[in-house]
């Protein structure tokens, strides 16, 4: 890629919305890099990034449900939250979890907000699908190859 077409990109990744609607779709760029290796090296990011995030969410279970949180042994509700496949499942389980932790402590005040980053990560979890499950393409135009 040169200069001037990651300068380009650079303007566009700042145009782009970020953690705003993580449910929209990305805008895509009309001209990616030569190679594939920026967007290999993103993808790697983005999926190591959201399996820690996982990790936490499930440790988060952990003190929902009132197990205790060690990182030598897994507690038994970390094994249980890494059963259940799909995040709507997670999040079903953990919205579940979380409300009976905060009845019980409502002068936290922290159920609104716990509501709220759910229903995003819900959003992002789209995204980190669309991520996991793509590809990377060569495509050529043939059109600019004439001129």
């Amino acid at each position: 890629m040169s200069k001037l077409d990651r300068s380009a990109h650079a303007r566009n990744a700042k145009k782009t919305p970020r953690g705003s609607n993580p449910g929209d779709l990305p805008v895509i760029l009309e001209k990616g890099d030569d190679t594939g290796d920026s967007l290999f090296a993103a993808v790697g990011k983005a999926l190591s990034n959201w399996e820690h995030l996982e990790n936490q969410l499930a440790f988060l279970f952990t003190v929902f449900v009132g197990g205790k949180v060690t990182r030598d042994l897994p507690a038994p509700a970390v094994r249980a939250y890494g059963t259940v496949m799909s995040f709507k499942g997670r999040a079903a389980m953990l919205q579940a979890a979380a409300k009976a932790y905060f009845l019980s402590r409502p002068d936290l005040g922290h159920a609104e907000q716990w509501s709220d980053m759910v229903k995003q990560l819900e959003g992002f979890s789209e995204r980190r699908n669309d991520i996991a499950h793509g590809s990377v393409e060569c495509s050529f135009d043939l059109d600019s190859e004439k001129s």
